[in-house]
């Protein structure tokens, strides 16, 4: 298996008190695992729609940038998963 990097964290992700909680919350979703509850994972992530229109055909040497951006549509996307895969 490996991992890859998707973006920076922060310094205070790896303090010693972030370890310690991480730690902790590992050891106790193991026991309620072993204990066979029924743990609900639930995420909320965003989709933003395929849109270039920040950049322009234009004349050369001038400005290739909309002046206003335009705001785009999103979908916002909430998925949920227990231990046992429903």
């Amino acid at each position: 298996m490996s991992y890859k990097k998707i973006k920076r964290l922060s310094v205070q992700t790896n303090t010693q008190r972030c370890l310690v909680l991480r730690s902790l919350y590992a050891k106790r979703m193991i026991y309620y695992l072993l204990e066979d509850y029924r743990i609900i994972n639930v995420d909320e992530s965003w989709l933003s729609t395929a849109d270039c229109r920040n950049y322009k055909w234009g004349a050369r040497g001038k400005p290739n940038t909309l002046a206003m951006p335009l705001l785009t549509s999103k979908v916002n996307l909430i998925a949920g998963m227990d231990t046992q895969g429903n």
